[in-house]
């Protein structure tokens, strides 16, 4: 016996069900993304707890509107910068992104500056960290007026996006669930595996990384625009002479 099927109401398109799109949303809510950034702070907020106190609000927020997701991640603080990475759903990273940009907003006495987004991977197999932690590194550093000018920028991300990851590892092997957090400073635990402030300055002062401004109207920006000539019919010939 021949089926009869429903016609699309949109010709040369497949009917989507209602239970396929919610499964491919709770697929989509399921997936985890990392970003990380970079970006300026005064010496008085980093010696305090102000950056922190702010991400923690900012998380507990985020996931009361998002029920059943988590947040992870290290954000290391600096004498004049920060270096953060996040891994959550693209919902969260948005709202962390647009809170970015409200920072930015406050002028000199906002609680970041200048901030670049180094990179964000998508589709993560696993998190390098359970929970979000925060760690302030308090070592020596010496800042040289034009550091960087001999390696390429590549060189300089790569080798901070390799530290920050190779010390999310580490972590993760001595944060387990349910063991106790060592504390200290990372200068003592893992001296190897620190980004250098100077590199991080370096990155930052860079033209070539996004600001969560570009980065967000860039992503919001509609991919299947049509022009006029689309919605004629029948399709305009070309007229070549």
């Amino acid at each position: 016996m021949a089926s009869h099927m429903r016609p699309s109401s949109t010709p040369g398109l497949p009917r989507v069900s209602a239970l396929t799109a919610l499964l491919e949303a709770q697929h989509m809510k399921s997936i985890t993304h990392r970003l990380i950034y970079a970006a300026k702070i005064s010496p008085e907020q980093a010696h305090g707890r102000d950056i922190p106190d702010h991400y923690e609000r900012l998380f507990h927020r985020l996931i009361k509107s998002n029920l059943g997701e988590s947040i992870s991640g290290l954000l290391l603080l600096y004498p004049g910068c920060v270096i953060h990475m996040l891994e959550a759903s693209s919902e969260i990273l948005t709202g962390i992104i647009q809170d970015l940009i409200q920072i930015q907003t406050q002028g000199a006495n906002s609680l970041l500056q200048d901030t670049k987004l180094l990179v964000i991977s998508h589709n993560i197999r696993s998190r390098l960290v359970p929970q979000w932690h925060f760690r302030t590194v308090r070592r020596p550093t010496q800042y040289l007026g034009d550091f960087g000018s001999g390696q390429s920028e590549e060189a300089v991300v790569e080798e901070c996006l390799t530290l920050m990851l190779k010390l999310g590892m580490f972590l993760s092997q001595i944060l387990r669930p349910g063991s106790t957090d060592p504390g200290g400073n990372l200068h003592d635990l893992a001296p190897d595996l620190l980004v250098r402030e100077e590199n991080i300055d370096f990155l930052i002062r860079s033209e070539t990384f996004l600001t969560p401004e570009k980065f967000l109207k860039m992503y919001n920006k509609p991919v299947n625009c049509s022009v006029a000539s689309d919605l004629l019919w029948p399709a305009p010939q070309r007229l070549y002479l």
